[in-house]
């Protein structure tokens, strides 16, 4: 059987459909993206057939939730979802996109900052989940400076020194990274991270609404998803102004973008190779200066 046949077998035994029509926009062997249409309504879907990306799934289907209990941005409505057979589906509402023009771009920092102006009492999340298709581990812990080199540089570090993307000899020793974290990171507070905040991952409706998509949430400081937006040049200058009229920039502001903009910088190094070295290079050299 296909993997069209499934999808549309599974479709039909929701009892939400009865004669749903597939237009696939991206397939591979690992999944893929397909637009679903059922009379005049039109669907999103998602969908997986590898383990990994099952797993992937699941860890989004529960960030994409995380975001929509706060009530502070929105996201497509979830229609449907299944695991099942060696393949995973998720059936979202279908955003008819339009431009991200200033003033949708405005309303996105300002929902933005309404996320992140909920406070928690940790850092981390109650189960590890993904930065793209590289496992992202998020165990709990008080310490925002201790948190992000053990659960997010370090790990990324470890990967690209086993790949031979990175010499030994480039990455500083450990002490000098408690030195220069805890020195920077020492006054943040917890709230909920979309966590892979590119441009891509807000589509903006014809109605100038904003929709948070592709989630890899946690417990963190809300400048990582700012440094994050940051990083590829997504988003204009209105959605950064709307941000800070909220919460204005923190002590350490373009140190803590260096930073963040690090963890990124790694994952896209470890899974697309050295053109991204620089970039990684530039920002460890800061940390050997500091400690020097």
């Amino acid at each position: 059987m296909s993997v069209e046949q499934l999808i549309k077998g599974s479709l039909k035994e929701s009892g939400q459909f009865s004669k749903p029509v597939l237009r696939f926009v991206e397939q591979n062997a690992e999944g893929g993206k397909a637009v679903v249409f059922e009379g005049d309504e039109r669907y999103f879907l998602k969908f997986y057939t590898n383990d990994l990306g099952i797993s992937m799934l699941d860890a989004e289907l529960k960030g994409l939730y995380a975001l929509k209990v706060t009530e502070t941005i929105k996201i497509p409505g979830i229609k449907f979802h299944r695991w099942q057979d060696n393949l995973a589906m998720l059936l979202t509402e279908y955003i008819e996109t339009g431009p991200g023009d200033p003033e949708a771009e405005y309303m996105a920092g300002l929902s933005l900052a309404g996320l992140h102006s909920r406070t928690y009492d940790m850092f981390g999340w109650h189960e590890d989940n993904y930065i793209g298709p590289l496992p992202q581990s998020n165990d709990r812990n008080p310490v925002w400076a201790d948190f992000y080199y053990k659960n997010r540089l370090h790990p990324q570090l470890q990967l690209a020194e086993k790949k031979g993307l990175l010499k030994k000899t480039e990455i500083p020793e450990t002490n000098n990274w408690s030195d220069y974290l805890s020195l920077c990171l020492s006054d943040v507070r917890p709230v909920l991270l979309h966590g892979d905040l590119w441009g891509g991952n807000i589509l903006y409706s014809r109605q100038k609404e904003a929709f948070f998509i592709d989630p890899s949430v946690y417990y963190g400081d809300g400048l990582v998803d700012i440094a994050m937006s940051k990083l590829f040049g997504g988003f204009g200058p209105s959605f950064y102004q709307a941000y800070h009229s909220v919460i204005p920039p923190a002590d350490f502001y373009n140190i803590k973008i260096e930073l963040y903009q690090l963890y990124y910088e790694l994952v896209h190094l470890n899974l697309f190779g050295l053109s991204y070295k620089p970039g990684v290079l530039r920002t460890l050299g800061l940390i050997r200066q500091f400690s020097a």
